[in-house]
């Protein structure tokens, strides 16, 4: 069956669309050598994990332990080079899964606008954020910063919908919201939590009504799930404190 005008048009752009993220995201992504110490140090504390596979902290190459962030980004660096078939992790391996976690980023926004009736407005929003040359470059180096964005990002999505849903479809965006918090913290630590909870009680705030009960109760929806996601991230923490004598929480 021939595809009509418009559904031709629709064709083009969406790979005018694909063509242009992976320029800005994808392209020559793993031609550069591993100068910044940040990617260097994340390297190393990955290639750690792959050759002792567990909880961690990692040691770094001075024989000292990891105490600057937890462990989720090295992990994923680790599972990326397992799966790229790397014994230590190259370039690609290190930069992936932030550039990753930046078509995420655009993807909530998506998403988000599509589940409000507002596809294109939300395909124009995630167009928007790949184009600032600041993102794109954060989504071009392995620094924590872009996991924890798409940790941020999706948490405020899975909130927004906590307050306009209700029953089961709430419950769902309740857990949502509750693993993102744990992403969030396993990445950056508990300023995770701390923004998000920011975000529950100024969504809360303006989303008020049916009185003070109402109010209480849909900060419970948002703020419960991010203390909870939290909360699930509160063992390693300890065992990594115990494993450092007292250095890692300090």
């Amino acid at each position: 069956m021939p595809l009509d005008r418009h559904s031709c048009v629709r064709f083009a752009a969406a790979l005018a669309i694909l063509a242009g993220v992976y320029v800005l995201v994808f392209h020559r992504l793993a031609d550069r050598g591993l100068w910044s110490s940040h990617e260097a140090r994340a390297g190393s504390n990955a290639a750690w994990y792959l050759r002792h596979p567990g909880w961690g902290p990692s040691i770094l190459p001075d024989g000292s332990p990891e105490l600057q962030k937890p462990p989720l980004s090295y992990w994923l660096i680790a599972g990326t080079a397992w799966v790229l078939g790397e014994d230590h992790p190259g370039p690609l391996a290190i930069r992936l899964p932030a550039a990753m976690a930046a078509i995420g980023c655009a993807g909530c926004l998506v998403g988000l606008g599509a589940s409000v009736g507002h596809f294109r407005r939300g395909l124009l929003a995630g167009l928007l954020l790949l184009t600032m040359i600041h993102f794109t470059w954060l989504a071009r180096i392995a620094r924590t910063d872009m996991i924890l964005a798409l940790a941020l990002t999706a948490g405020c999505c899975c909130q927004l919908m906590v307050s306009r849903s209700a029953g089961w479809t709430r419950l769902v965006w309740a857990v949502g919201l509750a693993f993102f918090s744990a992403m969030g913290v396993m990445t950056k630590g508990p300023l995770a939590m701390v923004l998000l909870g920011a975000v529950a009680f100024a969504l809360g705030w303006v989303r008020r009504g049916g009185g003070s009960l109402g109010t209480l109760g849909l900060l419970a929806w948002l703020g419960l799930p991010v203390a909870a996601g939290a909360f699930v991230c509160l063992p390693w923490f300890l065992l990594a404190d115990a494993r450092t004598d007292g250095r890692f929480i300090h």
